[in-house]
């Protein structure tokens, strides 16, 4: 976590990341167990992946208009999640220097009047993607619980 003096700008993940700090680590519903993304040229485009979820181990697959599409679209698939989730914003940065740099994805989604945010770091691009999709995905779940 960014030391709270270095903040220039505060976004909705970044204060409800430093409200998780302070009231304690929840539990997350959805854990990425397995995450395979296949594209290239010439190749269409696919994704395997393996969630945790509270009712067991749950397997989707998809294709889609590239890697992190098809991802979470397999995501969605593994989820029995339709179209009522819209991801309505992604950005991605390098956190270090270098080939091997850990990439950070934040992202925006809404679903049923509910907009959330959430983020997901990784050296892979569509692992962070993948970990931020299920990120979202949960604080969107346990808005709807409060709600």
């Amino acid at each position: 976590m960014k030391p709270i003096g270095t903040f220039t700008k505060w976004n909705d993940v970044d204060i409800e990341l430093l409200i998780e700090n302070l009231e304690g680590a929840k539990e997350r519903l959805y854990e990425l167990l397995h995450n395979q993304a296949v594209s290239g040229e010439g190749i269409i485009p696919s994704a395997t992946v393996k969630v945790k979820t509270p009712e067991g181990e749950k397997l989707g697959l998809a294709i889609g208009n590239g890697p992190v599409d098809a991802t979470y679209k397999a995501i969605k698939n593994a989820l029995g999640i339709g179209e009522e989730v819209k991801l309505k914003d992604f950005k991605i940065r390098a956190l270090t220097a270098g080939t091997d740099a850990l990439a950070e994805v934040y992202l925006t989604i809404e679903a049923g009047g509910i907009r959330v945010s959430g983020r997901g770091v990784d050296s892979d691009i569509v692992k962070a993607s993948a970990l931020a999709f299920l990120d979202v995905l949960d604080r969107l779940e346990r808005r709807k619980r409060k709600e």
